[in-house]
């Protein structure tokens, strides 16, 4: 959870240029919390676009340098046969 935290707390604290949005990121109780506010509905998108694509990115990073590799950090759930990534595909 620390590493993807701060890789959102490093791109939120870069923003660019034109400003399009604010993003504040948190963590409470093990748990990440991102806000993003934007007067423009298409930059909005852009921006949770981007951010949920970085969480994919960082997450796939850090499952890859767990032992084992395969497993999930945060979740040990498995009540389905199977599993579906961030994206809704079935492993």
């Amino acid at each position: 959870m620390t590493a993807i935290y701060r890789a959102l707390i490093a791109e939120a604290s870069q923003p660019g240029t034109p400003r399009k949005g604010n993003i504040n990121v948190e963590v409470k109780d093990n748990c990440l919390k991102i806000s993003v506010t934007s007067d423009d509905l298409g930059d909005l998108r852009a921006i949770v676009n981007s951010y949920l694509y970085l969480v994919h990115a960082s997450y796939s990073v850090v499952r890859s340098l767990s032992p084992g590799g395969h497993e999930r950090p945060w979740t040990s759930r498995a009540s389905t046969p199977h599993q579906k990534d961030i994206k809704g595909h079935i492993k």
